[in-house]
């Protein structure tokens, strides 16, 4: 996802959310870089530059890969482990029910 950087008169770079200060106009919130219009950003000297999400390296797409794996990996263990419970749980309760009946006789 990339963020717009923004360029204040004097250099300063802020990114939304920022409070700041422009010397002889005054002192702005943290959410007015979002609100205003860029005639707004224009009149007061401050340019916007949108900057992309860095490209991811090689060793970056692979643990991102292997944790997808893994990730899939411990969801189907849990799976396989619950299935295998219920499946325990229903015997021990048909042995149950077997043997009260056993018994009533």
């Amino acid at each position: 996802m990339s963020f717009k950087e923004y360029t204040l008169p004097d250099g300063t770079k802020k990114r939304r959310g920022q409070a700041f200060r422009i010397e002889d106009v005054g002192s702005f919130p943290a959410n007015w870089l979002e609100l205003a219009t860029r005639d707004d950003l224009t009149r007061l000297g401050i340019t916007v530059e949108t900057i992309p999400d860095p490209v991811p390296t090689l060793q970056e797409i692979k643990i991102g890969a292997k944790r997808e794996v893994e990730g899939r990996a411990i969801r189907s263990s849990v799976s396989a482990v619950v299935t295998q419970a219920e499946t325990d749980i229903d015997a021990a309760i048909n042995e149950a029910e077997v043997q009260v009946v056993l018994d009533a006789i």
